[in-house]
């Protein structure tokens, strides 16, 4: 239970005091702490602070390396040590977390694959402002495969094979990118 206590004066001069307790769900294990980790969201979240001390490329740049500091810390704290190794395996139940952040160390936001750093710069204040869906689209793009009949099968976004007989549409939020 956690209680938070407010005081004010209201408009009439009065003290005013009110108490608020608000009972929070807890669980028994780090497993199940972990389960209840939406990992969408965390990448969201994550990039969101990122981006906001990103006011810069070389700042950008820096951020990267940011980010693999906080999965080798989710890692070490949460994950299992590997036998006879310093290194330690990612917790399966954020197992899609590393992966979202790997597209946005890689992509548009926080990577260089884009124009000028002026567009780069749109682009995160952009992201800074936008809703949760438009913010996961430009963090992890969706990978469509076009099928006879018009279609759209996603594939993991990382797997851009291509076939000949199939278009393959990568929807990165503010942009699409279409192969042929």
């Amino acid at each position: 239970f956690f209680q938070f206590a407010i005081q004010y004066s209201n408009v009439y001069q009065a003290d005013v005091s009110r108490v608020i307790t608000v009972r929070l769900p807890t669980v028994d294990s780090v497993s199940g702490y972990l389960e209840s980790v939406q990992d969408e969201v965390a990448a969201v979240l994550i990039a969101k602070r990122t981006l906001l001390r990103a006011k810069n490329h070389s700042v950008a740049v820096d951020m990267r390396a940011t980010i693999d500091e906080r999965i080798k810390d989710i890692g070490v704290k949460f994950g299992s040590q590997l036998p006879k190794s310093k290194l330690h395996c990612f917790p399966k139940e954020l197992s899609l977390l590393p992966e979202l952040l790997f597209h946005l160390r890689r992509g548009p936001l926080l990577g260089c694959i884009i124009g000028h750093e002026d567009e780069r710069s749109v682009l995160r204040n952009l992201f800074l402002n936008a809703s949760f869906d438009l913010s996961l689209r430009m963090v992890a793009p969706r990978c469509l495969m076009h099928r006879e009949g018009g279609t759209f099968e996603e594939l993991p976004a990382y797997d851009l094979a291509m076939q000949s007989d199939t278009a393959v549409v990568l929807d990165h939020g503010t942009d699409v990118f279409i192969w042929l």
